[in-house]
């Protein structure tokens, strides 16, 4: 049994580096695309840091997105100090 369990694992990381290359791939799409957009000069030692953060923002998106209000919800009320 442990061989299959190996290949499993192997297979599930294998899946995850793929998955985290197209994302790479997506991201410096995206950068690329949006200098072009905003005519912004993109230093090639920028990338690193900005691949950090679209992961971190992306990443809070989807936590943000994958939380369920009931249609009955109401927007919190106001507070003034």
């Amino acid at each position: 049994m442990a061989p299959m369990s190996k290949k499993v694992t192997k297979s599930a990381t294998m899946r995850k580096s793929v998955a985290a290359s197209h994302q790479s791939d997506d991201l410096t799409t995206l950068i690329d695309a949006s200098g072009r957009a905003f005519a912004l000069t993109i230093e090639p030692a920028w990338r690193p840091a900005i691949h950090a953060n679209l992961r971190v923002i992306f990443g809070q998106a989807a936590l943000f997105m994958a939380f369920e209000l009931p249609d009955d919800a109401e927007p919190a009320p106001i507070f003034k100090a």
